[in-house]
């Protein structure tokens, strides 16, 4: 039994489909939001809200980057392991 309705599982799966950059999900999705009623407005507003949620992790990656450069390590990241994420 789910006690969300149709509509706000598609607001759900709009935001989702933001969130992980699904082309095909978010045309499927915003057909869907549509037959439930949701208006083109809605959606425009569930899918910028998606963005700005979205945008603040990348900010923060993009601002730690940039304070990283600013005090360059003498030696080699990867030469000591790197951070860890297996790609350094």
């Amino acid at each position: 039994m789910t006690m969300l309705s149709k509509r706000d599982n598609e607001l759900v799966a709009l935001g989702a489909a933001v969130g992980s950059n699904c082309v095909p999900c978010i045309v499927f999705h915003v057909r869907e939001a549509r037959d439930c009623g949701l208006t083109d407005d809605e959606i425009r507003e569930a899918v910028a809200s998606a963005h700005r949620l979205k945008q603040t992790p990348a900010t923060l990656v993009l601002n730690a980057a940039h304070q990283e450069l600013s005090d360059v390590p003498s030696e080699d990241v990867s030469a000591t392991g790197g951070c860890g994420c297996q790609t350094c």
